[in-house]
C-alpha cells in the first residue's frame, strides 16, 4: 500500500473528508462547517475529522479563500468565515499531527488541468490527418497528458470523445465496436474530468478539427451565447438555478432549440463531479435540487448544447464559482466566475452575432486563458494560444 493521506475539502457550508491510499478514497464523510463561528472554530473541527482517520502519512487540504500555497495560510477570505484571513493552516496541522501538509484552493486543479486539457487540443489540431487518431486513442491521450499534472488522481468520470453524430448522442461512451476515425472536418466533442488532490474538474469543449459549415459555426455561436449569459449574470442572493437556467437556454429558444438535459449541476471535491444540493434546470426537480438557493463558494457547472441526430452535437462547460457582486439598498447581488481556463473554439464563432458585452466577456476570458495557462506550455503551444485567444 501507498503513502496514506487525509484529504479535507474546507467549504463554507461543508467539511468533506476522506482517506487517499494512492489507488482509492476511502471513508468519504461530510460534516457540516458551522463557519459563522469562525476560523479558530473551523480548524479545530478540521483537527477533530483528522484525528478519526489516523494514522496518516500526510494531509491535503483544498479549502474557500485566497490561499497562500508556498506557506500553507489563507491569504484572504471573507466574512462567510470570519477571522479566517492569515489562519496558518499548515503550521497547525503540522505540529498537531507531525507529518506534510499541503493546503491548495480549488482554482489550482482548474489551473492545471486547464494545462492538460490545451495541450490535448493543440495536439489534436496538429495531428488530426497525419496520425491515425480515433475516439478511444484520443481519450487515452488526453488521459496522458492529464497524467503529467502533480496531484493528478484519475478521471473524475468516463470520458466522453463524441465525433461528428455520435456528439449529438449526450452521454455517449466509445466502445471498440463504436469508435471511429476521427478526420479533418467538422466537430469532435469533448467532455472530461479529473480528480487532483486540489479538486475535482469537469470541462467539456467542442473542438473543430477541419473546416465547418455555416449551420455548424451557427450552432455553435448560439450554444456559446447562452454559456457566456448565464455566465455574465448578475442577481439578487435568494435566487436559485430554476431561476437562472432559461439565461443559458434563451438564445436557444430564440431559434426554436432546445437541449434535454440542466444546464448545470454541483461539483464535488474527489468524491462525486455530480453533487447537490445545487443545479441549473428550469423544470421542478422530484428531489429540490433545484431549489437550492445559490450561495457564494458553490460550484456548479455551466453546460448549455444543442444536438442534431445523425450530424453532430455541440456542448460548452466550464466550472463557475459563485461570489458576491455587490450591496445596495436592493440587497446583496451575486455573481459567477469561471474556474475553468482552456479557449474556445475560435474557427466556430460567428463573431457578428455575439453583442458588445458577450465579446467583452469573451475576450476578457480568453485574456485569462492566455495568461494562466501559457507559462506552463511550450513555445509552440503558447503561439498557437496566443492566436486562439486574440480579441474579437
Amino acid at each position: 500500500m501507498g503513502k496514506i493521506v487525509a484529504a479535507l475539502d474546507i467549504g463554507g457550508t461543508s467539511i468533506k473528508s476522506g482517506l487517499w491510499n494512492g489507488s482509492e478514497l476511502l471513508r468519504t464523510e461530510e460534516w457540516d462547517t458551522n463557519a459563522k463561528n469562525g476560523g479558530t472554530y473551523v480548524i479545530k473541527r478540521a483537527i477533530e475529522i483528522l484525528r478519526s482517520y489516523q494514522p496518516f502519512d500526510a494531509i491535503g487540504i483544498s479549502t474557500a479563500g485566497q490561499v497562500d500555497s508556498s506557506r500553507g495560510c489563507i491569504r484572504y477570505a471573507n466574512e462567510n468565515i470570519p477571522g479566517y484571513t492569515g489562519m496558518e493552516v499548515r503550521k497547525i496541522l503540522e505540529e498537531e499531527f507531525h507529518v506534510p501538509v499541503e493546503v491548495e484552493n480549488e482554482r489550482n486543479a482548474h489551473i492545471k488541468d486547464g494545462v492538460a486539457v490545451t495541450k490535448f487540443i493543440y495536439w489534436l489540431k496538429s495531428q488530426i490527418g497525419k496520425t491515425k487518431i480515433t475516439e478511444i486513442s484520443a481519450a487515452e491521450q488526453l488521459e496522458q497528458f492529464r497524467n503529467t499534472q502533480e496531484h493528478y488522481v484519475e478521471p473524475s468520470f468516463a470520458p466522453i470523445i463524441a465525433y461528428k453524430e455520435h456528439g449529438a448522442i449526450v452521454h455517449y461512451s466509445a466502445t471498440k465496436e463504436s469508435d471511429v476515425e476521427l478526420k479533418p472536418e467538422s466537430f469532435v466533442l469533448a467532455d472530461t474530468g479529473g480528480h487532483y488532490l486540489e479538486g475535482t474538474t469537469d470541462i467539456t469543449r467542442t473542438i473543430a478539427l477541419g473546416s465547418l459549415t455555416q449551420e455548424e459555426k451557427e450552432m455553435y455561436t448560439t450554444v456559446l451565447k447562452g454559456h457566456i449569459q448565464l455566465e455574465m449574470a448578475r442577481f439578487l442572493q435568494g435566487c436559485s438555478g430554476q431561476s437562472l437556467d432559461v439565461l443559458a437556454r434563451t438564445p436557444l429558444w430564440e431559434k426554436g432549440l432546445d437541449y434535454n438535459h440542466g444546464t448545470g449541476h454541483g461539483v464535488g471535491y474527489l468524491l462525486s463531479v455530480h453533487e447537490g444540493p445545487n443545479s441549473f434546470r428550469y423544470r421542478p426537480s422530484v428531489n429540490g435540487r433545484n431549489d437550492c438557493v445559490f450561495e457564494e463558494g458553490m460550484i456548479t457547472s455551466d453546460e448549455p448544447g444543442i444536438y442534431l441526430e445523425g450530424k453532430f452535437g455541440i456542448r460548452l462547460e466550464n466550472m463557475i464559482v459563485c461570489q458576491k457582486d455587490m450591496e445596495n439598498d436592493y440587497g446583496s447581488f451575486l455573481c459567477f466566475d469561471a474556474l475553468t481556463l482552456v479557449p474556445f473554439e475560435r474557427s466556430a464563432i460567428i463573431a457578428e452575432e455575439l453583442s458588445t458585452k458577450e465579446k467583452e466577456w469573451l475576450n476578457k476570458y480568453h485574456q485569462k486563458v492566455f495568461e494562466t495557462i501559457a507559462p506552463y506550455l511550450t513555445e509552440e503551444e503558447a503561439g498557437w494560444l496566443r492566436e486562439e485567444t486574440q480579441e474579437f
